[in-house]
């Protein structure tokens, strides 16, 4: 409950300092796991934001995120994708098919010389999978062998 509400004040309160604070601590438990990942040829990618919510909120929670876990564990990170259409916040969608439905065609691929064979994607809730999925799928498509999922919660659905 406590790290729920944490998240939810750094999103919608705009207090980014939490959310570093959070993460931080948070980190500390998977941060071995991150360590086995990170003698291959693994980068992490964090969700995007359209660009009119990353105005209106003034930082995306997915790349700070993904920076202080590269900066842990010295994984890189990849500015692969970037988000087309401005979707309605996943929060905000009740089923399971709405999420799909809101997310679906969200996402772009951003050209790079290097395409990695492992990729973490990092996002701050994973709650239906649909977001997750979606970019999960568009990097698949684009040849990328193992596409693996990072969180700090698991919302409620």
């Amino acid at each position: 409950g406590v790290v729920r509400k944490m998240l939810k004040q750094a999103k919608y309160q705009f207090i980014s300092v939490t959310l570093k604070e959070l993460i931080t601590n948070a980190f500390a438990t998977v941060k071995p796991e991150f360590e086995k990942q990170s003698k291959q040829d693994v980068v992490l990618i964090p969700i995007p934001l359209h660009t009119n919510r990353l105005k209106w909120r003034g930082f995306n929670q997915a790349q700070i995120i993904a920076k202080i876990v590269s900066q842990e564990t010295d994984i890189p990170l990849l500015a692969l994708l970037k988000r087309d259409k401005e979707t309605q916040p996943q929060a905000q969608m009740s089923t399971k098919a709405q999420r799909k439905e809101n997310i679906k065609n969200a996402f772009t691929l951003v050209s790079t010389k290097h395409t990695p064979t492992t990729v973490i994607l990092v996002d701050d809730v994973f709650t239906s999978g649909a977001t997750m999925n979606e970019a999960a799928k568009l990097l698949k498509q684009a040849g990328i062998k193992k596409v693996i999922g990072f969180t700090l919660l698991r919302g409620e659905r």
